[in-house]
C-alpha cells in the first residue's frame, strides 16, 4: 500500500509543477496556444504601420524586409520605377546616385518598408548601398530589442 501513496503524491507533485510550469511560461510569453509564424503581418495589423509597431512581436514587423503586403508605397522615388528589371550589378554611378540620394533622405524607420516597396516593384537595389542599407535596418533592430 505504501509504494501505492509514493507514486500517487508524486505524480499529484508533478502535475501541479507541470501545471505552474505551463502557467508562468504563458505569462512570460515563452508558451502561446497560437502557432508561431516569424515575420508574417496579419491584415488587422496594417493600421499600425502607420502609428508605428503595436510592440507585441520580438522583432517588429515594420522592419521586417521581407514582403508583407501587395500594396505599394512610394517613398518620392518614382524616378526609379525606371531601373525596373535591372540587375543590382548592371547599375551606372548615375543610377546609384539616385537611388543613393533617395535612401538618405528617408527617415531611420522608412528604410525597410522603402525596401519592400522596391522588391514590390521588381527594382533591385545597387550592390553598392545594400550592405549600408541593411546595416540601418540592423541597428534599428537592435536598438528596440534593447527597450
Amino acid at each position: 500500500m505504501e509504494p501505492f501513496i509514493i507514486l500517487t503524491l508524486s505524480l499529484l507533485i508533478l502535475g501541479i509543477v507541470c501545471f505552474l510550469a505551463d502557467k508562468w511560461l504563458r505569462k512570460t510569453g515563452r508558451l502561446t496556444d497560437k502557432p508561431q509564424r516569424a515575420n508574417v503581418q496579419s491584415p488587422e495589423k496594417e493600421e499600425d504601420d502607420q502609428e508605428g509597431c503595436c510592440g507585441q512581436h520580438e522583432i517588429c514587423e515594420k522592419d521586417s524586409l521581407l514582403l508583407m503586403k501587395d500594396k505599394i508605397e512610394y517613398y518620392d522615388d518614382e524616378e526609379l520605377d525606371a531601373y525596373i528589371g535591372v540587375s543590382s550589378e548592371a547599375y551606372s554611378e548615375k543610377a546609384v546616385s539616385e537611388f543613393a540620394e533617395v535612401f538618405y533622405t528617408l527617415k531611420e524607420e522608412e528604410v525597410a518598408g522603402w525596401t519592400r516597396s522596391l522588391q514590390l516593384r521588381g527594382i533591385e537595389i545597387p550592390e553598392t548601398l545594400k550592405e549600408e542599407i541593411l546595416m540601418v535596418v540592423r541597428e534599428r533592430r537592435f536598438r528596440k530589442s534593447k527597450q
